[in-house]
């Protein structure tokens, strides 16, 4: 949702909601912003590495106003709409911890339990159309920088396709999730068998 306004968000969120589909709204370039900014204070000495996690959910905390804090956000009596529209990210989209937590109430909600063949860990799937982010959204959940080393992360470009094979990685903070990036372009096998011809 990096490119959409919140008139768009909204008008999608109702169409989403019609058709039945689950959805969320979140910014990767806005998060991954926060990220490479906390590590390039860190390489600055101006925090340590291990703080970098703190700032960036300091800056999540900090992104919306509350009602308290600005009256023009003040209602006599706040609907249940503007709270589902919140949760959903339609007013500001979700932050990293706001997401991962979504991601967690999917899971139980849908009796996904963790998996003993995955170290006890439940997966995500990062499926979608080529070139829609699929890549920059994983690499902000596993809170990784272009501006470190010794960090995963997975290659991200401008043309469809840069994702050519299956992925999976883990979060340091989250040892319950695995995410898994699939390519956006799979080209089926039409004859798989001399039978098929």
């Amino acid at each position: 949702s990096d490119y959409l306004t919140e008139y768009q968000r909204k008008k999608w969120s109702e169409y989403l909601t019609r058709k039945g589909t689950d959805h969320l709204f979140f910014s990767a370039y806005n998060e991954q912003k926060k990220i490479d900014e906390a590590v390039t204070k860190a390489k600055r000495g101006e925090l340590s590495f291990e703080e970098e996690r703190t700032i960036v959910s300091e800056d999540d905390e900090n992104d919306s106003e509350s009602p308290e804090s600005n009256p023009a956000l003040q209602d006599s009596e706040p609907s249940v709409q503007q709270s589902s529209d919140e949760m959903l990210g339609i007013m500001n989209p979700l932050t990293r911890d706001e997401l991962l937590a979504a991601l967690d109430t999917f899971a139980e909600s849908h009796g996904c339990t963790p998996d003993a063949k995955y170290d006890n860990r439940i997966q995500y799937g990062m499926v979608g159309f080529p070139n829609v982010g699929k890549s920059s959204v994983i690499n902000v959940l596993v809170g990784s920088s272009k501006n470190i080393h010794g960090v995963v992360r997975v290659a991200v470009a401008a043309q469809p396709g840069k994702t050519k094979h299956f992925q999976t990685l883990l979060l340091p903070d989250r040892p319950q999730m695995m995410l898994c990036d699939c390519p956006g372009l799979v080209f089926p096998s039409f004859v798989s068998s001399s039978a098929d011809m």
